[in-house]
């Protein structure tokens, strides 16, 4: 087995979306511990969007992207940082995972929101 290189696994994702291209912000270790104790007291969708997104979220929008798009995004970057390169792209190939994220992740129990997260 091999191993992509690193920029692929933990670079920023670039997505292009109605012929604009948008890079999704990286997160710092001190964000990423202070994202994790949000998680753990439960976010809402809007809070999950613009933790992931920040600016580029309001970059979305203002081209035109409908907030169901801003939000699957936000949905992408979270599971990239949750469980990884991989995971996202099947995510953003796979609308019904989202759901499942949501409804794990929106309002988890405290043992739930930290299982597994190398964020």
């Amino acid at each position: 087995m091999s191993f992509a290189p690193l920029e692929d696994i933990l670079g920023p994702i670039v997505l292009t979306m109605r012929g604009q291209e948008f890079t999704l912000p990286t997160m710092t270790a001190e964000e990423s511990a202070a994202l994790r104790e949000r998680i753990v007291t439960g976010m809402t969708e809007a809070e999950l969007t613009a933790a992931f997104l920040g600016e580029v979220g309001e970059e979305m929008f203002r081209h035109g992207i409908s907030l169901e798009a801003i939000t699957k995004v936000a949905l992408v970057a979270f599971v990239d940082w949750f469980y990884g390169r991989e995971a996202s792209e099947k995510a953003w190939a796979d609308p019904e995972l989202f759901t499942a994220v949501l409804d794990k992740h929106l309002n988890p129990t405290p043992a739930a929101a930290v299982e597994g997260s190398d964020g």
